[in-house]
């Protein structure tokens, strides 16, 4: 783990196979974790492939917060976001291991393709529980177990009961677990035990 994205690459986050297998309303409405009026954190954000989606479905009421290490992508979502009108896209410049928000400051998290670049996944985790509503919900998406021809190596990838148990340690309670397609896998998790099903 830890081997961190590119920067220059951000482009290439938004490509026609990623949309094919990830379109980013439909994901967004499987993970079930923003409806209208939502404060949902994107950490992670990168070029705001789920960002932007996420702040159009939330609306004028909601809030979400582009959360991500790189400047350069904290731009790139600002300026899709000013393209499209919408003002209630806030970005945040995150550290490596905080999240630049008060405590139980949103409703829901999203993570995608982030634990596998995380030097310290099981403390970054806590961050996320730090900052969610007493039964706010996160939703990580990470790349399945056996590598395809794409994506990162074998040895990079999270397998979904380490990712599950990583949750739990963190006191964020896996409520689902779901094959999005071949390539990619979900759990979403409660920060409020309900019937964990791990």
């Amino acid at each position: 783990m830890a081997n961190k994205f590119n920067p220059s690459n951000l482009v290439k986050l938004d490509n026609p196979r990623r949309r094919a297998l990830l379109p980013p309303e439909e994901t967004l409405q499987k993970l079930g974790v923003i409806r209208s009026g939502t404060v949902l954190a994107d950490v992670g954000c990168g070029s705001g492939y789920f960002t932007v989606p996420a702040a159009l479905m939330t609306g004028p009421t909601g809030i979400v917060y582009a959360i991500d290490i790189a400047p350069e992508a904290l731009a790139m979502v600002g300026e899709r976001a000013s393209e499209q009108g919408i003002t209630n896209l806030v970005p945040l410049r995150s550290s490596e291991d905080t999240v630049p928000l008060p405590d139980q400051a949103v409703e829901g998290v999203l993570m995608v393709h982030v634990v596998h670049e995380l030097a310290d996944p099981s403390a970054y985790l806590r961050e996320v529980n730090r900052i969610l509503v007493p039964g706010g919900k996160v939703a990580v998406v990470e790349w399945s177990e056996q590598r395809g021809d794409w994506g990162p190596p074998e040895s990079e990838r999270v397998a979904r009961n380490e990712l599950a148990g990583m949750l739990s340690r963190a006191n964020l309670y896996p409520e689902q677990i779901m094959d999005l397609n071949s390539d990619f896998y979900a759990i979403v998790a409660n920060k409020e035990k309900k019937g964990s099903c791990v």
